[in-house]
């Protein structure tokens, strides 16, 4: 599965979940979210059998718009790039992938995350996406954005 963003946190005093369906530690579920006082984009998948999950964060303003795309693979390595700031980053654990989560995808919360942002396009994809595919994506989201005045 992939998730695409273009968000702006506007509370930085509680967790702010973008796009998902985390609830809790045993129903992980997938998200992209910022935690409380960070600036990052994170990006999380659950994985069979282990209810540690898995994150991989990728830095970069989330205070000001930011374009993010999370790839989450069936099997593999899961992928966050924070398109604004340049930065790719990716979880180290390859297990299979399970995102029950809490039901159905939330745009601008999850189930366990609430806290205030605005959000300006929200795509998701029933599969991961390639490298090439994201940049095509960023290429495309990058003049939406710019139609609508927000610069990502």
């Amino acid at each position: 599965m992939s998730m695409v963003v273009i968000a702006r946190r506007t509370d930085s005093a509680v967790n702010t979940g973008l796009l998902g369906n985390f609830i809790a530690a045993t129903d992980f579920g997938v998200s992209l979210y910022a935690q409380t006082g960070a600036t990052s984009i994170i990006g999380g998948a659950g994985r069979v059998g282990d209810p540690a999950g898995t994150t991989a964060q990728g830095t970069g303003s989330i205070g000001t718009w930011t374009l993010g795309i999370l790839s989450v693979p069936t099997i593999g390595v899961l992928t966050i790039y924070n398109k604004t700031s340049g930065i790719t980053a990716s979880s180290l654990a390859t297990a299979n992938r399970e995102i029950n989560g809490g039901g159905p995808m939330r745009i601008g919360a999850d189930y366990n995350r609430s806290g205030a942002n605005d959000i300006a396009l929200a795509m998701f994809y029933d599969r991961a996406i390639t490298l090439s595919e994201a940049s095509t994506i960023t290429t495309w989201a990058r003049a939406y954005a710019t139609r609508r005045g927000i610069t990502v």
